[in-house]
C-alpha cells in the first residue's frame, strides 16, 4: 500500500494581540509512506504547527493539505485515522497497565484481538515482561516504548513524533529512535518527525529545514528506506 500527503501552496499564521505572525509563506512539500523525514529549524519557526498540518489535525489559512492512498484521493480525516503520534510526553492513561494502554484504540474500534496485538507490538519493543506494569511503575524510556507500541498497533500510513526524545537522557534517547526508525523501516511506515537533536534529525532519508517561512528539503540518506526488518 502507497500513500503520500501533498501540501500545496500554504500560508500560515496567528495573531498575538494586535500583531500578526506568518509561519509559511507558499509552502510547498510531498511526502511518502516508506520514507522518513525529520523537520528542524530554529525555536519559534512553527515547526509544531507544520506536523499538524501534515497530519491534518490543523487547517492552513490558505493552500491544500491532501492525502492520497493507492493513488486514490482521500479525505483528511482518513489521514487522522490512518495515522499513529508520538509526542514528548508520553500521554499514558495512569490506570491502565501497558498492555491495555496499547489496546485501547483497538479497543475503542471494537477489535476483539486488542490484546493479542497489543501484546505483540509490546513484545517488539522489548517490554513484554512489563506489560502489566503501570506508567509510574516505568522509566521514561519503557514510557516512551509503550507511547511507540500504542502508535503502530492501528497499522498507520504515517507516524507523527513531536520531541520524541525531548525528555529523555542521551542514552535512552538513542536507544528509543534506533527503535522507532527500524519500527517504521519494518512496517513501510512514513514517519514525520520534529525534533532540536540534530544527531536524530541525520538518520532520516530527507532532513527538512524550517527557517522563516521556508521549508528547504535535503535528501540525506535514500537506502535507509530499504533497510530490512528490524523491529
Amino acid at each position: 500500500m502507497s500513500s503520500s500527503i501533498n501540501l500545496k501552496q500554504i500560508d500560515h499564521h496567528f495573531t498575538a494581540g494586535k500583531q500578526r505572525i506568518s509561519l509559511f509563506r507558499n509552502l510547498n512539500i510531498e511526502l511518502f509512506s516508506g520514507h522518513s523525514y525529520a523537520v528542524v529549524g530554529p525555536s519559534g519557526a512553527g515547526k509544531s504547527s507544520l506536523l499538524l498540518l501534515m497530519a491534518g489535525l490543523e487547517r492552513p489559512v490558505s493552500g491544500k493539505v491532501q492525502f492520497q492512498n493507492n493513488g486514490e484521493q482521500q479525505l483528511l480525516k482518513n489521514l487522522r485515522q490512518s495515522s499513529g503520534f508520538i509526542f514528548q510526553q508520553f500521554h499514558l492513561l495512569p490506570e491502565l497497565d501497558a498492555l491495555n494502554n496499547v489496546a485501547l484504540p483497538l479497543k475503542l474500534k471494537g477489535d476483539k484481538h486488542a490484546l493479542s496485538i497489543a501484546e505483540l507490538w509490546l513484545d517488539k519493543v522489548g517490554l513484554s515482561n512489563r506489560m502489566y506494569h503501570k506508567p509510574q511503575q516505568l522509566s521514561g524510556g519503557e514510557q516512551q516504548r509503550v507511547a511507540i507500541a500504542r502508535a503502530f498497533v492501528m497499522k498507520p500510513e504515517f507516524i507523527f513524533a513531536d520531541e520524541p526524545t525531548g525528555n529523555l537522557d542521551e542514552k535512552t534517547a538513542q536507544h528509543i529512535a534506533q527503535l522507532m526508525f527500524d519500527c517504521c523501516r519494518q512496517s513501510g511506515v512514513g514517519l514525520v518527525l520534529v525534533t532540536h537533536s540534530m544527531e536524530l534529525a541525520e538518520q532520516a532519508d530527507t532532513l527538512l529545514q524550517l527557517s522563516q517561512g521556508k521549508l528547504a528539503v535535503k535528501p540525506r540518506n535514500k537506502a535507509a528506506a530499504m533497510a530490512g526488518p528490524l523491529c
